[in-house]
């Protein structure tokens, strides 16, 4: 017997908040599907379909998977998590467009630079205070790296944690 497993996902902080902009704006709740197996994040019942994405210190990361799940006919809705609107809702041909051209989406005032998770690297995402945001970047840039990658693995080594398998 064969058994299946996948795993589906949970709806973070700004793809709520794009749901309750969506209310909000007139789209009735039966109206609006949340898509729990993949991309695009939203099917709404117009046909509109929408992923959601939060930037990162001006970035926009998408994994590969949902790069090129993504196809023109969805508009991508940039969301803060501390803002009940969205900053911008952009098509995703654009998004694609601005990514061929050397990765900056300019959309009215705002500026990002999308990032598409190379194929044999995952993008790593941790949530930290301003200060150990800071510290990091202090150690980075005091110590010459080349990269954060660099800076991260000279500081899993100092822990003695690397190249071990750490279980947290």
């Amino acid at each position: 017997m064969v058994y299946l497993r996948y795993a589906l996902k949970v709806m973070t902080k700004t793809e709520m908040l794009f749901k309750e902009w969506l209310l909000r704006n007139g789209y009735p709740e039966e109206g609006i599907r949340y898509n729990r197996k993949g991309s695009p994040d939203f099917i709404l019942h117009d046909g509109r379909k929408v992923e959601v994405k939060r930037p990162v210190m001006g970035y926009m990361y998408f994994t590969r998977k949902q790069w090129s799940s993504l196809s023109d006919d969805v508009e991508v809705a940039v969301m803060h998590e501390d803002q009940p609107e969205p900053l911008a809702i952009v098509p995703f041909r654009k998004v694609r467009e601005a990514y061929e051209k050397g990765g900056i989406l300019e959309h009215g005032k705002m500026r990002f630079r999308v990032v598409v998770e190379p194929a044999d690297k995952a993008i790593l995402m941790i949530k930290c205070t301003e200060q150990t945001r800071q510290a990091f970047r202090l150690f980075y840039v005091k110590g010459g790296y080349k990269n954060m990658e660099e800076a991260l693995i000279d500081l899993l080594k100092k822990a003695n944690a690397w190249p071990t398998r750490m279980v947290f």
